[in-house]
């Protein structure tokens, strides 16, 4: 535990002995409850008692300033900051740093694998009903259709589409 001593100051005529307080050091750590990768910029936030969204945006920032030195400085902390509670320091900090982020980075393959083959599902259907309209604009079964005006409105609504779906996540 990081302790400071604070010597005790007394006016005249205080009875107490002499001697220290003893007062909790405040210890830069890795957010627990506010991570959005590692955690590195929630507990930076925590510690100097900012919004941590500030944090991330400046360390954003300095990545692009600084031609990425603070992009290494991340991964440094993020090996290096213990965890938000946990007792441990030095190179146990470091092992069970190295570990969660290995396990973080298997989770995050997952779910990018999951999000990749969703995306290839939906790119398929796209390219299938698309394909299946262009073949009956060519059998006339159309004709009636402007196509210079839809697919211009077709592509607009698209986008929106993806927007609205982005914005509720």
């Amino acid at each position: 535990m990081n302790v400071r001593r604070l010597k005790k100051e007394f006016v005249v005529g205080d009875t107490e002995p002499k001697g220290y307080l003893m007062m909790q050091a405040k210890r830069l750590e890795k957010s627990a409850s506010d991570r959005v990768l590692t955690g590195v910029a929630g507990g930076v936030a925590e510690y100097v008692d900012v919004d941590p969204v500030l944090v991330r945006v400046g360390w954003a920032v300095l990545c692009v300033v600084t031609g990425g030195v603070a992009l290494i400085a991340y991964i440094v902390m993020a090996i290096v900051m213990p965890r938000e509670g946990s007792e441990s320091g030095g190179v146990d900090v470091v092992t069970e740093n190295v570990e969660e982020l290995a396990e973080d980075a298997a989770e995050i393959g997952q779910r990018m694998s999951e999000r990749r083959e969703r995306t290839r599902n939906w790119f398929a259907g796209g390219l299938i009903v698309i394909g299946g309209l262009a073949l009956l604009a060519n059998l006339g079964v159309f004709s009636f259709i402007d196509w210079g005006v839809i697919w211009p409105v077709a592509l607009i609504a698209l986008g929106g589409a993806f927007l609205f779906a982005r914005s509720r996540r």
